[in-house]
């Protein structure tokens, strides 16, 4: 089952009315059938699990799970990490 009805606008109430009775006619067992195949129809969410940051002429790449915060004011950015590590960013390198 991959849908219940197609409805197009404006929708009349008649098919309507069908497409919600054809619905009610279905079992519960092809509705957690449906229902469950939805959920693969959502795209995994997926995080960066690492960060290039400029340091000098380079690009040094920090891990994400290393970072306890972030500090930013006018001058820098500072990367604080778990490891007592700590890494300066002037405000210069994204212009």
């Amino acid at each position: 089952m991959n849908s219940v009805d197609y409805l197009l606008k404006p929708i009349k109430s008649e098919e309507l009315e069908q497409a919600i009775l054809k619905f009610s006619n279905r079992t519960k067992t092809e509705v957690a059938k449906y229902l469950s195949g939805l959920a693969h129809l959502v795209p995994e969410q997926r995080y960066k699990n690492k960060l290039l940051v400029p340091i000098k002429d380079k690009l040094l790449p920090v891990d994400l799970q290393s970072v306890s915060f972030f500090y930013t004011t006018e001058k820098a950015t500072r990367i604080y990490q778990k490891q007592v590590n700590r890494i300066h960013i002037p405000k210069h390198w994204n212009r």
